[in-house]
């Protein structure tokens, strides 16, 4: 990343000397650690626990300064991917309302996944509690 960032300075470098105006670098952005709200089997609905998770993850976002919001909502690998799928939007939905409820004003994405990208293998028809998720991802400003 830090690679990428010095190409784009010294694109930008580049640039200012040959036009004569200096031009600010384009503010860096960082990723925060991922928060992940859990889920009951073949439910979209939140449990205390998961719910008590939505407060951090405005805190986090306010300290990291960020602006957007991803919610990745995951299933685990049990049922079939046409049910898994609408599942995993469902999950994202739900804490997308959430966070919104709680305060959060800034925009927020919300996709799913369905049980394609789980957080720990699934075993053949053993639901996997850790892939049964909705994934809060924070893009943020590099102060």
């Amino acid at each position: 990343m830090r690679k990428i960032i010095a190409v784009q300075f010294a694109v930008l470098l580049t640039t200012a000397c040959v036009s004569g105006h200096p031009q600010q670098p384009p503010p860096s952005i960082i990723f925060a650690e991922p928060i992940n709200v859990f889920f009951d089997v073949d439910s979209a609905s939140l449990t205390d626990d998961a719910r008590a998770v939505i407060p951090e993850a405005i805190k986090r976002a306010k300290r990291f300064d960020c602006q957007n919001l991803q919610v990745t909502g995951h299933t685990d690998g049990t049922g079939s991917e046409n049910g898994n799928a609408p599942l995993s939007l469902q999950r994202a939905d739900i804490v997308k309302g959430e966070l919104l409820r709680d305060g959060y004003k800034d925009p927020i994405s919300a996709i799913g996944q369905g049980s394609r990208y789980p957080f720990k293998p699934n075993e053949v028809d053993k639901p996997e509690p850790l892939n049964r998720r909705a994934q809060i991802n924070f893009g943020c400003r590099n102060r």
